[in-house]
C-alpha cells in the first residue's frame, strides 16, 4: 500500500513539475513583453515573438525534465530489483563488506 501511495505522489509531482516547466517561460515572456511595451514603447508585435519563443523554450524544458524523470525511474527500478535479488536484509551496494572488514575501525 505504501509503494502505491509513494508512486502516486511521485507521478502527481512529475506532472505538476512538467506543467510548471512548460508555463513558466511563457509567463516570463508575457511579463517581459509588457515591460518592453510600457517602458520602452516597443510595438505589440513583441508579444507574439516572445510568447512563441517562450512556448519553444518551455517545450524544450519540459522534454528535458521528462527525460530526466524517465532515467530516474529506470534507476529506481534497477535499484529495487537489485534489492530484491540480495534479499530483504542485505544492502544492494557491492562494496560495503570491504568497508567494514576491519571491524569498523579506522
Amino acid at each position: 500500500m505504501k509503494k502505491i501511495i509513494v508512486s502516486t505522489v511521485f507521478g502527481i509531482n512529475s506532472v505538476i513539475q512538467a506543467i510548471f516547466s512548460l508555463l513558466t517561460p511563457v509567463a516570463v515572456a508575457v511579463l517581459v513583453s509588457m515591460l518592453l511595451t510600457k517602458k520602452f514603447g516597443v510595438g505589440t508585435w513583441i508579444y507574439a515573438v516572445l510568447i512563441v519563443l517562450g512556448v519553444f523554450v518551455g517545450l524544450v524544458s519540459m522534454v528535458k525534465y521528462l527525460l530526466a524523470m524517465a532515467e530516474a525511474e529506470k534507476a529506481r527500478q534497477k535499484e529495487l530489483e537489485e534489492g530484491l535479488e540480495n534479499g530483504p536484509g542485505e544492502a544492494p551496494e557491492k562494496g560495503l563488506e570491504k568497508e567494514f572488514e576491519d571491524g569498523g575501525e579506522q
